[in-house]
């Protein structure tokens, strides 16, 4: 199939990536070529006109719970299934099954069971003809947010099951996950951190978050291996300018550094302060938990109750829980209210979140060789179409 008439996100340059007129040829779930007037392979190849429409890649979501009432860490294989069918047609075509703090029994159950449904994903068709990547969200590995975190900045985590880090703790999960943990979030004043941080770093990425750490220690895991942050500015102490802390610690080391994009967690003026100290290693992620596209009322989320009204998810003390919108809602916003720069914007959905968990090789770009995901969008960021696998999900008649 080739689509014509669109205007390419291609990813490609230094940094100030913008859109290209050019054609897309995709072939066995793959990009096959981009370029003007890419000529017919076979007469009966098919072609798609865009008419003018932007394409960009599919953006993937590193850190997401869950959402329409289900989360990564409780739900049943099926109803992870569910999930990733709503997470696509929301516009988000990859994500890390992000797993929060719980009782250890859950967790490993967790671990296996996400570890099952990447087996499926990758294991080709669940009926015949038709593959499983058709038609929802991939799930990439695991983004493990949960036990290793400050008592004191734990957010919505529930006090009884944190822990200090071990590296036997780890092997544990890591096991039970398949070797599926992409990320990892960590305090780094914690006893034991360091330690794990040096050992795994070179299988886990591991992110720095629910912490009390100051710019020093910050540093000092930095050096150890560390290399994200867990959604900047939340759950950590305030920036700074004598103390800057973990925060101005990640900016000024240029890691990579997650934003939650809704608008509540961050105000959109620290948003675009982050994008211009880092916009090449700034990662966009919902933090979406179970209410996430579900109507205002009272859910149950990381085994506590929690309010979802206006977009907003409050644990019953009034504490920020996650967020109720979902990846492409935060980039929208981003570029048309809170006056992100597009191809920043764009490129911190989708090419920054894969790179920075290491599969920039097969997701986040329109690049030759890479995964055939993409979002069809007008020039107000309304989804006309997704694109999953080289196959239009939402009008079937293309």
């Amino acid at each position: 199939m080739i689509i014509r008439g669109t205007r390419v996100f291609t990813g490609e340059g230094d940094g100030k990536e913008k859109f290209t007129e050019a054609d897309v040829r995709i072939l066995d779930g793959r990009i096959a070529g981009i370029g003007k007037d890419l000529p017919d392979r076979e007469p009966a190849e098919e072609i798609c006109e865009l008419n003018g429409c932007k394409l960009i890649p599919g953006p993937v979501d590193i850190h997401t719970h869950g959402r329409i009432g289900l989360d990564f860490t409780t739900a049943s294989e099926s109803e992870i299934h569910t999930m990733l069918e709503n997470y696509l047609h929301s516009g988000v075509t990859g994500v890390l099954a992000t797993i929060m703090t719980n009782d250890r029994s859950i967790l490993i159950s967790a671990f296996e069971r996400v570890n099952r449904v990447i087996s499926k994903q990758q294991g080709a068709c669940d009926e015949p003809g038709e593959n499983l990547l058709q038609r929802e969200a991939t799930v990439y590995g695991i983004n493990f947010e949960g036990v290793w975190l400050s008592p004191e900045k734990r957010g919505a985590h529930l006090l009884e099951y944190l822990e200090l880090p071990s590296v036997k703790t780890y092997e544990e999960f890591d096991r039970a996950s398949g070797g599926n943990i992409r990320l990892a979030t960590i305090a780094p004043e914690l006893e034991g951190a360091m330690e794990l941080i040096s050992l795994k770093k070179d299988r886990t990425h591991f992110s720095l978050g629910h912490s009390k750490a100051d710019y020093a220690r910050t540093i000092e895991a930095i050096n150890a291996g560390a290399d994200h942050a867990t959604h900047l500015f939340n759950a950590m102490p305030p920036f700074g300018h004598r103390e800057p802390g973990l925060a101005g610690a990640a900016l000024d080391r240029h890691i990579y550094t997650e934003v939650i994009c809704d608008g509540y967690h961050v105000h959109p003026a620290v948003i675009r302060t982050v994008f211009n100290a880092n916009a090449n290693r700034t990662v966009l992620i919902s933090d979406s938990i179970a209410p996430a596209g579900l109507e205002n009322g009272v859910y149950t989320s990381g085994g506590q109750p929690v309010t979802a009204k206006d977009g907003k998810i409050l644990t019953m003390d009034g504490t920020i829980a996650g967020s109720g919108i979902d990846l492409f809602e935060g980039l929208k916003r981003c570029v048309t209210r809170f006056e992100i720069e597009e191809d920043k914007a764009v490129r911190a959905a989708t090419l920054n979140a894969a790179e920075s968990v290491g599969i920039g090789d097969i997701a986040g770009s329109i690049r030759m060789g890479r995964n055939a995901d993409m979002i069809v969008v007008d020039d107000a960021y309304n989804i006309i179409d997704v694109i999953k696998n080289g196959v239009f999900t939402m009008r079937k008649n293309r």
